[in-house]
């Protein structure tokens, strides 16, 4: 039977996707078996030599090039956030249900190596009690670009990076927080933020007593940390989220010590492209599944709603 499956790249071609599809995964990569094209707006999704689709594009038409490729029968692979609403996130996933199709958000830090020997070894370091992750770099871009312009791009640090810190977030304390309270902060000096936030910042609590604080930012110079601290101990992932080359070091108390674990390097990126190939192809679940990129838009709402109110704290429920 032949296996071989092709993905059209609808929106701006990542280098690194590309060379995920050269196969750089390796001889028995998926990612190798998939013939990647770069092609226009709804080309992909119209085209039958397609099967899937791979979305690179302002995360406002997320929704309607989604809905687009699923209708034609494709499976849809999407860059953060997978839309701008949960509301848009929930209709793609009944769409993508009732076409029995892959929907899965491009959230690559789900394959590293790192972070899961990371949580594994919390259990010898006693009970997870807070989590601290940030994410941000200053934003060098001119005026005039799409990410500045929230019919496009949704909103500003929080849509951009924002995922990054609250996926981590989520998969470390175990599901969605019970309570939100947020500050963002505006920059009207600068024509660029007039429209999106430059910097959010927050404050969650779950319901299995976990407290976590992060952040999102264009307004400070490459902070990229997660830090897990836990009742004997903490761990730290500085550089947390980069496509490949994770720092892990874990502080113990007794006796006081710091442990810097050595894992071999892992590219996230030819990683995930497998997944998804796998999934398509042979109709399993991926490791991430639409459900995660609708949990990160239900508190990226709950973030806006409560900076909106003077970080006045908002309750979620338990379901997304």
């Amino acid at each position: 039977m032949d296996r071989r499956r092709a993905i059209g790249l609808i929106g701006a071609l990542p280098a690194a996707a590309l060379a995920a599809g050269q196969g750089r995964a390796g001889p028995a990569s998926s990612a190798k078996r998939l013939r990647m094209a770069v092609v226009g707006l709804g080309r992909a999704a119209e085209d039958d030599r397609f099967d899937a689709v791979h979305l690179c594009l302002p995360v406002g038409l997320h929704a309607e090039y989604a809905e687009l490729s699923l209708a034609a029968g494709k499976h849809v692979l999407c860059e953060k956030p997978l839309a701008a609403t949960a509301a848009e996130a929930r209709r793609l996933m009944r769409a993508a249900s009732k076409a029995e199709l892959v929907l899965m958000p491009a959230y690559r830090a789900k394959y590293s190596n790192v972070l899961p020997h990371a949580l594994g070894r919390v259990a010898d370091l006693g009970t997870i009690v807070s989590i601290d992750a940030h994410k941000g770099f200053r934003m060098t871009l001119p005026p005039g670009n799409w990410r500045f312009d929230p019919a496009l791009s949704g909103g500003g640090s929080l849509y951009d990076i924002g995922p990054y810190s609250l996926q981590l977030t989520r998969w470390v304390a175990g599901g969605l927080p019970k309570r939100v309270t947020a500050m963002v902060i505006d920059d009207d000096t600068d024509e660029r933020f007039k429209r999106v936030e430059p910097h959010a910042t927050w404050i969650m609590e779950f319901g299995n007593g976990v407290h976590a604080t992060g952040s999102a930012s264009w307004r400070y110079q490459l902070q990229n940390r997660l830090r897990i601290g836990t009742s004997h101990a903490w761990i730290d992932l500085e550089p947390a989220t980069p496509a490949i080359g994770e720092r892990l070091r874990i502080a113990h108390a007794d006796p006081p010590r710091v442990e810097e674990p050595t894992l071999p390097l892992l590219d996230q990126l030819p990683t995930m492209y497998d997944d998804f190939a796998v999934a398509a192809m042979e109709g399993s679940a991926p490791r991430v599944t639409a459900a995660d990129g609708l949990a990160d838009l239900v508190v990226i709402e709950a973030i806006k709603e409560s900076a909106r109110n003077r970080a006045a704290p908002v309750v979620l429920s338990a379901e997304a």
